[in-house]
């Protein structure tokens, strides 16, 4: 069946919806790497606050030579004064850079942790997730806790007296034949580094707590009674002001 040919006016009306429709899904796809890229850093920065940073190592070791360098100058003559002056000089911007660079994990650190979740002898859920998910200034993260079939749930007064020998803070609610679910103590997310009078939040204080509960608390219930997946997830207990704000100029007037 042959389509009737389009009006001038209407096929320029077609034409801008199509290019509307390709320039949104443009618009879509480079936000949709965007927040990738800046899930993978969050994840890279949680995981080096834990496994710690290479890049900051080294710059700590450049920050603590320069003293060195000038110390050995100053008390011998084996090198001129100025070289004195121009180590102790670069240990200051070495100070600033480490106090401000965020704590990135190396490749190498992001495998070790991905080879530990794959170690536990439970299947892990939501973890990387949640450590790439956008840094809030204090959170609470929760462990939904599956028992494998047959197995007859602990008490969870148990339970929470385990998860307090880690986390003096911690709950136990959802308790139901098939599992349970373990809520942490409050994380802090504050740096207290400002950028643009912005606060600079980070999730480099997640895996910490995380580790200690899974390892510690998880690992061992799992001896006794049989886990089958622990799935992490976190919701945040205080109010930025940033989603604050935006929330209140979205609102009608």
């Amino acid at each position: 069946m042959t389509q009737d040919p389009l009006s001038p006016e209407l096929g320029r009306l077609v034409e801008q919806g199509r290019a509307r429709q390709a320039q949104q899904r443009a618009m879509e796809a480079s936000q949709e790497a965007r927040l990738r890229a800046e899930g993978y850093r969050h994840l890279r920065v949680a995981i080096g606050g834990y496994r710690g940073s290479r890049i900051r190592r080294i710059v700590l070791a450049l920050m603590l030579l320069g003293p060195v360098v000038g110390g050995v100058c100053l008390a011998t003559d084996v090198l001129p004064l100025a070289y004195a002056a121009y180590a102790i000089g670069v240990s200051w911007p070495m100070f600033f850079l480490y106090v401000f660079l965020p704590p990135i994990a190396s490749k190498s650190a992001l495998v070790a942790e991905e080879a530990w979740a794959r170690s536990l002898p439970f299947e892990l859920r939501g973890y990387f997730e949640t450590l790439a998910a956008d840094p809030q200034p204090v959170v609470r993260l929760m462990f939904e806790v599956t028992w494998r079939a047959g197995v007859r749930p602990p008490d969870a007064t148990l339970v929470l007296d385990a998860c307090r020998a880690v986390d003096p803070a911690a709950q136990v609610d959802a308790v139901t034949p098939r599992g349970l679910r373990i809520t942490s103590g409050e994380i802090s997310g504050h740096t207290g580094i400002r950028h643009n009078r912005v606060p600079v939040y980070r999730n480099h204080r997640i895996p910490a707590p995380a580790h200690a509960l899974v390892d510690t608390v998880l690992a061992t219930l799992h001896g006794s009674y049989p886990i089958e997946t622990v799935t992490v997830a976190r919701w945040s207990t205080a109010i930025d002001g940033r989603q604050l704000l935006a929330f209140l100029s979205s609102q009608p007037r």
